[in-house]
């Protein structure tokens, strides 16, 4: 999710306000706290956790695996070699 910010200003009536203050204070939230939680809960299915790049290279890797087309890497040094690290 993106690290900007921004800030909107919502109008509840009294009485929803009231209940929705009550709530959140029995959670610990402050009112604001406590709907950013409602909204991500809401949309969290919505939110991508990777590009759209590297869910495709994901989708690869799962069928080469599937496919039996993977190494094994024992120790720190196999993978060395095999990433090509010099120490």
């Amino acid at each position: 999710m993106a690290t900007t910010s921004i800030k909107k200003h919502i109008v509840l009536p009294r009485e929803l306000a009231a209940l929705a203050e009550t709530k959140a204070s029995r959670f610990g939230f402050k009112i604001g706290e406590y709907i950013r939680h409602l909204i991500v809960s809401d949309v969290e299915e919505d939110i991508p956790m990777v590009d759209v790049e590297t869910e495709k290279r994901i989708g690869k890797a799962l069928k080469n695996f599937e496919k039996g087309d993977y190494v094994t890497i024992r120790n720190k040094k196999e993978l060395d070699k095999l990433l090509d690290i010099k120490e």
